[in-house]
């Protein structure tokens, strides 16, 4: 069930992506050729960065290995990829699904590029269609932020005032609190809570940012640009944007300049791309709970038991199913609650890139111990698992929060993508090291089928039974 709506919502999805880049290219003078314009211009049509550097997102030298060990990751390692492998009727089925899905990432992730890509173009050639707040009051330096009260009293050389000294770390328009727009923003100006976009110093009059025609804010006055390119045609250089605004970027295109029944249709493949990954997730995460610590650890047993009324060695897998789905509930209502809590702290794409990349190589390579190595032992793999995600942990959240940027003692700074390479290759090596020791190894005949190199992967020969002897007459 899971996977035929996953199946419908990826079409719907499919047709939106189409209908927002059909979308833009109508909505802008050149079409396709205007996007390519811009992309190379901002210089956003490089494929390929080749130089190295540890703190860089996008260098070859990091990008590949991170791709390659997160999509294998997801391949080998990821329990609603397994439970969708379990699902076909047959090997050569499942590998039938596997390279669909390949070829079907493979034409996505790029289309998904160029989606952003194009918004790009479109937003550079329609400024005023932006959101007034994604461009206002940022900072000027390598690291874009919100400026804060205190950034104002510095730029203008002041001391804050009483009121305004228990925020001094707030900023001075909260992107989830403050509106800014032509009805709001003589009341902030009046409260010094503009700033000029080069010198930083607070606007004096409302009138400096509203359009004398349209009565519409300006929104080139609110904002900084990027240097333009002087090898491009283009005039001016990137809009700067609040780190929040990428969450909004397809949402109001959508929503403002698509007819009423296409942006509907759209906004239903966005819902449709997010339901995808939470049914399969709560599912997994249901599944999971039923299997190790339902059946195996017993856990609810008893009360699953009192529930319906039966023994607890009579209970089957209807019986489980009425203690699956308000697990489905209970775990559907505290991811909704996470949710909300994460989204206060960073945006949802940043915080689940970094869940993979901390958790996914650690797992994935106790997986790979198992499937390659006879040396790997239970006890080998957990003490491996545990102290390899205790250092991707400590990588990923020293080097990308800066709460935690005290615990880094090193100068050198690592961007998000290592912490899953380096977490494959350390939890590697110490599962493998620690098989000489701890546990038991099994015997070929017990690895067979389950390690490579050892008769065929996921094919078990079924063991030889000696026949007992037959005594007839004559053995009487």
């Amino acid at each position: 069930a899971v996977i035929w709506t996953d199946v419908v919502q990826s079409l719907v999805m499919v047709a939106g992506l189409v209908l927002i880049i059909g979308c833009v290219w109508w909505k802008l003078d050149g079409g396709p050729a205007r996007v390519q314009e811009i992309a190379s211009g901002l210089g956003r049509s490089s494929f390929v960065e080749t130089s190295f550097r540890w703190d860089s997102y996008w260098t070859i030298w990091g990008i590949l290995p991170h791709l390659f060990l997160s999509m294998l990751s997801f391949y080998i390692a990821d329990q609603i990829t397994a439970q969708r492998y379990l699902t076909a009727k047959s090997l050569p089925e499942a590998r039938r699904s596997f390279v669909l899905n390949c070829v079907s990432v493979s034409i996505m992730t790029p289309a998904l590029a160029y989606v952003g890509v194009a918004l790009l173009a479109f937003y550079y050639d329609n400024p005023q269609a932006m959101e007034p707040k994604w461009v206002a009051n940022l900072s000027s330096g390598a690291e874009t932020r919100a400026l804060t009260y205190q950034d104002r009293a510095e730029f203008s050389g002041e001391t804050l005032a009483p009121e305004e000294s228990a925020l001094a770390d707030q900023p001075l328009i909260d992107w989830n609190r403050d509106t800014l727009n032509a009805s709001t923003v003589e009341a902030l100006v009046s409260e010094r809570r503009i700033l000029r976009p080069n010198s930083k110093q607070p606007f004096e009059s409302a009138d400096e940012l509203l359009d004398e025609d349209t009565g519409r804010l300006r929104i080139e006055a609110l904002a900084m640009r990027k240097p333009p390119n002087l090898d491009s045609e283009l005039s001016q250089g990137e809009m700067i944007l609040n780190g929040s605004a990428k969450d909004e970027l397809m949402p109001r295109f959508i929503t403002r300049q698509l007819p009423v029944g296409v942006a509907g249709l759209i906004l239903a493949a966005l819902f449709a791309a997010s339901m995808s990954s939470m049914d399969s997730g709560l599912n997994s995460i249901c599944t999971l709970l039923i299997m190790d610590f339902h059946r195996r650890l017993g856990w609810g047993r008893a009360w699953l038991a009192t529930r319906r009324q039966k023994p607890i060695d009579q209970l089957t897998e209807e019986d489980e199913l009425r203690l699956g789905r308000p697990l489905v509930l209970i775990i559907g209502v505290a991811a909704t609650l996470f949710s909300l809590l994460v989204s206060q702290v960073d945006d949802i794409f940043s915080i689940m890139i970094a869940i993979v990349n901390t958790f996914g190589g650690p797992l994935m390579a106790v997986f790979l111990l198992g499937i390659f190595t006879r040396r790997a032992t239970a006890a080998s793999a957990m003490t491996a698992l545990v102290l390899g995600t205790a250092f991707t942990i400590w990588m990923q959240g020293s080097n990308s929060y800066s709460w935690m940027a005290w615990m880094w003692p090193f100068e050198q700074k690592f961007n998000g993508i290592w912490p899953l390479t380096f977490g494959v290759v350390l939890t590697l090596v110490i599962g493998y090291l620690l098989g000489f020791v701890c546990g038991r190894g099994k015997s070929r005949e017990q690895l067979r089928g389950l390690v490579w190199g050892i008769g065929e992967l996921g094919r078990r020969e079924a063991d030889v039974v000696a026949p007992l002897p037959s005594f007839g007459d004559e053995g009487k």
